[in-house]
């Protein structure tokens, strides 16, 4: 007997098949470029049609993804389809499937949103984490390295990020180094004038005589400002933070008869040369007013924090400035710009720019970084009729308490006589430190006083009896590791003390100079600083003291205490970092693998939550955030995406917006028309 095997094709059914319909889609990848890692990509495709002509259902997980017989991470979202294509080489076509009517279909999508986008969330008080949180997420997470790949960012306050190649750190407190500054000049209510970006000085219609030189990459983002009066009913001040002289998206406004303070967050990408300034802008006639404010750098190379001044220089003779800040009027007695180093560490790259061409050549300007009244290595010569130059070569090792300034010195009588720009980078030997160096070389305390100076304290700034017409403005930190030097010994018996200020109160950071020594230091006392505090140093002379001049090197620190996983390769994994008030830990995928004690509590600041930035994650199957034991965020869609709102599924307090991303432009896309499926069924026939 004969047995015959017909294969008969029939119209699908749900009794025979797992999906109704299905759309083929071609991705070509048009280039050289391989992604290895694989790439979110973005389909244009109208899902809410789908579901009004009845293909998928109201919530879409009646749907798949296959790529071959290998089922794809994707997200359904009303005018997109968001598909993971893992390992993308170049010149290769991939072609997942998209079904529709699916059975069983799925129960939750991933949040996909393309190249270069993110999630934010608005600052919301049921977030503030406090000193007992846990935040877990899951996804496929990209641990090569980059700049700025930001897991879960709110700045100033909490970050879990990709530190470095297979390196996921979580951290309380900002990530990179504030910058503070603050000047006793009032802002002008009638006219557009800048300051510098550090330190600070009199507001000045002439930008290139206040800006500073960036002299390494990164980004500076985070922007706070204070004033010390309302603008008034109908009228306010806008800063700006201006770089190579055009205004840069990271912007405030502070207006009315009421608010005295703003901040701003918008990552603004820097590299060396840029120059930067703040940009004060009026609306009718604002009250009369002081300004100080705070940014955070936060470098591409990890741990390199920078200095950054500006100097008036001299056509005939040689002048000497801070690390920091403005020197004006022009020094010549190199002890009254020296400023103490308060921690071991590594000058380098030192970048200079003249606000004009030094004159015809061969006139000049020597900018030479100073160590103990010494020339170092770092140097740069410009000459007519340049008006830039770096030293990118030369490293100076220099220890703590070393006295350091900045020595300009002109060559062969230039004709013009230029503000000098300048910006170097510190590596301190102790990861995680950077620099506040401050002091006056226009003005000296006054005996049997006490008064104040902007802590951030510029070459031209003067010491004041009251306290609030000196503040600078800081950001989430630590402050530690104080040294002091006077220009002279008090003398006898007489002393000057010297404190760190917040708030008009005293922080702990104090140290007192006696009789015939001129430095002091305090290497015991910390205090922890918040986003938006006003701080100032604060000088106690006792009579029959020595007239001196005062300055001083300060620790600033980030973030408060942080955990590091380390070996974590790229793809699919569950982070999870809980506090408990004494502990901070890392989990990777139920692991612990770090752990760091800290008694403290998170800072509580307005800005902004921002998940999966600088495609750190290419797709993110859930995010949870509880606090003191209670869910306060729930990220795990259940249903179709509609628009750009990402629903907190805790109770939708926290709902996230999504900022889409891109497909990479080498990246072509094909949708083939919309196709019935069919069932293969096997017929015995005798």
């Amino acid at each position: 007997m004969l047995l015959l095997t017909v294969l008969v094709v029939l119209p699908v059914t749900l009794a025979y098949s797992a999906f109704n319909y299905s759309y083929s889609i071609r991705i070509f990848n048009n280039s050289t470029t391989s992604y290895p890692n694989g790439l979110p990509i973005l389909v244009t495709l109208n899902n809410s049609q789908l579901n009004s002509y009845g293909y998928i259902a109201a919530d879409g997980l009646d749907t798949n993804v296959q790529e071959g017989a290998t089922s794809r991470e994707f997200m359904v979202q009303s005018a997109r389809l968001g598909i993971f294509i893992p390992s993308f080489l170049d010149s290769q076509v991939r072609f997942p499937n998209y079904r529709l009517g699916d059975t069983p279909g799925q129960t939750t999508f991933p949040v996909i949103i393309g190249v270069g986008g993110n999630v934010t969330v608005s600052d919301n008080s049921t977030l503030e984490l406090g000193n007992n949180f846990t935040v877990e997420l899951d996804g496929f997470i990209d641990t090569s390295a980059g700049s700025s790949k930001n897991l879960i960012d709110k700045t100033s306050a909490f970050m879990i990020w990709v530190s470095d190649t297979s390196e996921i750190t979580a951290a309380i407190g900002s990530v990179g180094q504030p910058i503070i500054g603050g000047f006793e000049d009032n802002l002008n209510p009638a006219a557009v004038e800048y300051n510098a970006v550090m330190g600070g000085y009199q507001w000045n219609a002439v930008e290139n005589q206040v800006w500073q030189v960036i002299p390494t990459g990164g980004t500076i983002d985070s922007l706070f400002v204070e004033l010390s009066a309302a603008p008034g009913a109908g009228d306010s001040y806008t800063f700006t933070l201006m770089v190579n002289g055009a205004p840069s998206a990271l912007a405030l406004t502070i207006s009315g008869a009421v608010d005295t303070t703003g901040n701003a967050s918008s990552a603004i990408a820097l590299v060396a040369g840029d120059t930067v300034s703040i940009r004060s802008e009026f609306v009718v006639a604002p009250a009369a007013s002081r300004a100080r404010w705070s940014t955070l750098w936060i470098p591409t190379i990890a741990d390199e924090s920078i200095l950054l001044s500006n100097h008036v220089s001299h056509n005939a003779i040689t002048v000497y400035g801070e690390m920091q800040g403005i020197t004006s009027p022009v020094v010549v007695n190199e002890i009254l710009v020296q400023i103490p180093l308060p921690t071991a560490g590594t000058f380098k790259k030192l970048y200079v720019e003249l606000s004009v061409d030094p004159g015809n050549a061969p006139d000049a300007y020597s900018t030479t970084l100073r160590d103990a009244a010494a020339d170092t290595a770092l140097t740069v010569t410009i000459i007519a009729d340049d008006t830039t130059g770096n030293d990118s070569v030369n490293n100076v090792v220099v220890a703590a308490g070393a006295l350091i300034d900045i020595k300009i010195i002109p060559l062969n009588v230039p004709v013009a006589t230029p503000y000098v720009a300048i910006g170097m980078v510190f590596i301190s030997d102790t990861s995680g430190e950077s620099l506040i160096m401050g002091g006056s070389s226009a003005d000296t305390p006054a005996i049997s006083a006490t008064e104040y100076l902007n802590l951030g304290g510029t070459g031209a700034a003067t010491w004041n009896a009251i306290e609030d017409q000196r503040y600078s403005l800081t950001q989430a930190s630590v402050l530690s590791k104080l040294y002091v030097v006077l220009s002279g010994a008090p003398g006898g018996a007489t002393s000057y003390t010297l404190s760190i200020r917040e708030a008009g109160g005293d922080t702990g950071l104090t140290t007192t100079i006696v009789g015939a020594a001129t430095t002091g230091n305090d290497l015991v006392n910390t205090y922890i600083s918040s986003d938006g505090d006003t701080v100032d140093a604060k000088v106690v002379t006792t009579a029959g003291a020595a007239v001196a001049y005062v300055h001083w090197g300060l620790v600033v620190s980030n973030p408060l205490v942080e955990v590091t996983a380390t070996g974590v390769t790229t793809g699919e994994h569950t982070v999870s970092a809980p506090y408990d008030g004494v502990d901070l830990k890392i989990f990777i995928d139920t692991i612990e693998e770090d752990s760091a004690a800290w008694v403290g509590s998170v800072p509580d600041n307005a800005n902004d939550w921002t998940f999966m930035e600088n495609d750190s994650i290419s797709y993110m199957d859930y995010l949870k955030i509880s606090v003191d034991g209670t869910q306060q965020l729930w990220f795990e869609p259940n249903t179709m995406v509609a628009g750009s709102i990402l629903t907190d599924r805790q109770g939708g307090d926290n709902n996230g917006t999504i900022n889409w991303g891109v497909n990479p432009s080498n990246i072509e896309i094909t949708v083939g028309g919309l196709t019935a499926s069919v069932s293969t069924i096997s017929t015995v026939v005798k």
